[in-house]
């Protein structure tokens, strides 16, 4: 079974470009590609949702930022930080796609622009691979555009049962929710 964790929200500008650092290894020998990927150097993948994002960090948290100081609101969250474990059902490489397929819920769903950076530790029979990702707040396109996305019990549950779906396709029995944050 994978996990869906909702971990911390994003309030600041600073903890934003920090989550996108973190998210895509940017310390290490990532380029400006819209993909990173060295599993014997534990790198990561980006995918992008609406209107591909630049792939600077800097940039990519300005624009969320941007966004959502236009739209009003600021002030409020920006962003969500999200955990999707697959607890070693997946190799890295259809983690890669089974995250992105996933986290498409968040653009076409939700009208929102999300990024993903896949994270691989080693384990002892091999790469146990998990993905972060990085939703906005803010709807960008859409009847809704403009407003606040909020993480209700609601819009997890819809998560849930469009994750499944797509899991169980990669032989991967469900998903689980733990809600931290």
């Amino acid at each position: 079974m994978a996990i869906f964790k909702v971990l911390k929200p994003i309030h600041t500008f600073y903890d934003l470009k920090h989550k996108m650092d973190y998210l895509q290894g940017y310390s290490s020998k990532c380029d400006d590609s819209s993909e990173c990927y060295d599993v014997d150097a534990y790198e990561h993948v980006i995918r992008r949702g609406i209107n591909a994002a630049p792939s600077n960090p800097f940039e990519q948290a300005r624009e969320i930022q941007l966004f959502h100081d236009l739209a009003g609101n600021s002030g409020t969250t920006l962003a969500y930080h999200l955990l999707l474990d697959f607890n070693a059902e997946l190799e890295p490489e259809h983690a890669i796609i089974v995250g992105s397929i996933i986290n498409n819920f968040w653009s076409q769903e939700c009208g929102v622009a999300w990024i993903q950076g896949l994270h691989l530790y080693e384990k002892e029979k091999g790469y146990w691979p998990h993905i972060h990702m990085v939703v906005s707040t803010r709807i960008m396109v859409g009847p809704n555009a403009g407003k606040v996305l909020h993480l209700d019990k609601a819009l997890i549950l819809r998560f849930k049962q469009y994750a499944n779906n797509i899991l169980q396709q990669y032989g991967v029995s469900g998903i689980i929710i733990k809600k931290i944050a």
